[in-house]
């Protein structure tokens, strides 16, 4: 519904690798996406009981270093339906047909690419 937030993990277990490298992750509402006024806000890495958010701005990229042998890397994108009147797309009628559409799909695109880093 309009005004929702969430958020979802993204998760990178690099246990059995020998190498340091970076991430890079984009995050972008497909135009195929029902709920175009999906927006990701935040990021946090390695989130904790009160995770350090950092705001996240449509098309910027996250860059994250990972030392080799690492567990897990979290990142933790938080995520809202906006409606907001001076920046939605959608009107309420949209908003209703896409919440109510069994057929409907609320679509987040991450791009993450995965870069060795010298050592």
């Amino acid at each position: 519904a309009p005004g929702s937030k969430g958020y979802c993990d993204v998760v990178i277990d690099s246990t059995n690798v020998d190498v340091n490298f970076k991430i890079t992750m984009v995050a972008n509402i497909p135009s195929t996406s029902s709920v175009v006024d999906l927006r990701v806000t935040e990021y946090a890495i390695n989130p904790t009981a009160t995770p350090t958010k950092i705001t996240y701005n449509e098309n910027d990229e996250i860059e994250i270093p990972v030392v080799h042998n690492t567990e897990n890397t979290v990142i933790r994108l938080y995520i809202e339906w906006d409606d907001d009147p001076d920046t939605q797309r959608m009107d309420n009628e949209a908003d209703t047909n896409a919440a109510i559409d069994i057929n409907s799909e609320a679509l987040i695109e991450i791009v993450t690419n995965f870069t060795q880093v010298n050592q």
